[in-house]
């Protein structure tokens, strides 16, 4: 497997400055030299560059104001830029780093030393990458199950061990006419007057033996909706286990429908079966 090499720009206009350390980078990295801002922003622009290594003291445009255009560029903004100069004043270092710089190295170059600090600012930007590339894949995931959650037509009510609801999805908010706003933080019988049997069977097993060991089959309910409407679910009960905290699953099916249907079927039925057909 071939590693790809960081891409070096060194920007300074007496690239004879870095004869001593170009000649040692070049063996571990891909090295650019700029004689000046402008040539630097042409060669940035063709191979954006891993590192700016950028002189101080140069004529027309001095090292301050190169970095100052570098990060007013979006493209450029997340470049580490280290200064290189033989000024050691506390103020120089200060507007350097003020203006976005990463690390100072000093002239005369200590090549070892130069070589440390360049290695330590590549692999801390690495590490930096490849956060932000899991977290925005994280942040994808959690996107995707969300929405999951979001279409997914059965109520998921998550209850936590001291019985409050914790989480409320939006098929439970149109099954049931409450928002989640409204039901996290109540007890499940607030909402519905009264207790349901498997949930709170599951919460004396819970107090009694510290765990849950029963799941339910699907179970049906008659619920009052918020709008007081009666309906008929099915629905199955789970107890799961996060980091040390039980937590009850209950996730429910609005089969009012369904059950009127079946109902009025069977009194058509009923219906037909009484009805004597007369005899010619």
């Amino acid at each position: 497997m071939t590693v790809q090499r960081s891409k070096i720009l060194a920007i300074d206009d007496m690239p004879i400055n870095l004869l001593t350390l170009g000649s040692v980078l070049s063996i571990e990295f891909d090295l650019q030299i700029a004689t000046s801002g402008a040539m630097g922003f042409k060669l940035a622009e063709e191979t954006p560059p891993d590192l700016i290594l950028l002189d101080v003291m140069m004529p027309v445009m001095d090292g301050y104001e190169v970095c100052r255009q570098f990060k007013a560029d979006p493209r450029f903004q997340k470049i580490p830029i280290i200064f290189i100069t033989a000024m050691v004043e506390l103020n120089a270092e200060i507007t350097g780093l003020s203006l976005g710089a990463t690390d100072y190295i000093t002239k005369p170059i200590n090549i070892e030393i130069a070589q440390y600090r360049i290695r330590n600012v590549l692999e801390r930007e690495h590490l930096l990458k490849e956060i932000e590339a899991y977290r925005d894949y994280l942040e994808e995931l959690v996107q995707a199950r969300t929405l999951a959650i979001s279409v997914i037509q059965d109520a998921i009510i998550m209850i936590n061990q001291n019985e409050y609801i914790s989480f409320w999805n939006n098929a439970a908010e149109r099954i049931f006419g409450y928002i989640s706003s409204e039901a996290i933080g109540l007890e499940l019988h607030e909402l519905f007057s009264l207790p349901i049997v498997p949930v709170h069977n599951m919460f004396h097993e819970l107090h009694e033996t510290g765990k849950i060991k029963s799941i339910t089959g699907i179970t049906e309910a008659h619920l009052l909706r918020k709008d007081r409407k009666k309906i008929t679910i099915e629905f199955s009960v789970s107890g799961v286990c996060f980091n040390g905290q039980w937590k009850i699953i209950l996730v429910a099916r609005d089969m009012t429908e369904r059950k009127n249907t079946e109902y009025y079927i069977m009194k058509v039925r009923d219906i037909l079966h009484k009805t004597t057909i007369p005899k010619n």
